[in-house]
């Protein structure tokens, strides 16, 4: 097994069947969304009953994945892009007129 999932999953604090609870963390990213508010990795870990730790969470996260975007991970340019993203995603989930 992965070192860092190992890792992550021998915290004895923590339901592990909860990763897999689709409904659950889908309902926690779309209230967020009509909240307005963005939600951290370590927020949604915390709702979902794990302790956060930066060992457990490593790399650059969905940046790696994404086919529109490449620019530099950090600064202007990837908040402005990151802000775009979550206003059309906050607009969709808040009913809102595009």
């Amino acid at each position: 097994m992965d070192p860092v999932l190992e890792e992550f999953l021998s915290d004895p604090a923590a339901d592990v069947s909860a990763l897999h609870d689709v409904a659950r963390i889908k309902a926690i990213l779309e209230q967020c969304a009509r909240d307005g508010r963005a939600i951290s990795y370590s927020e949604l870990l915390l709702n979902l009953g794990f302790r956060f730790t930066r060992p457990k969470m490593r790399g650059q996260g969905w940046w790696t994945g994404r086919a529109d975007y490449k620019g530099e991970w950090t600064g202007p340019q990837a908040q402005a892009h990151i802000r775009q993203l979550q206003d059309g995603i906050f607009t969709y989930w808040q009913g809102r007129p595009v």
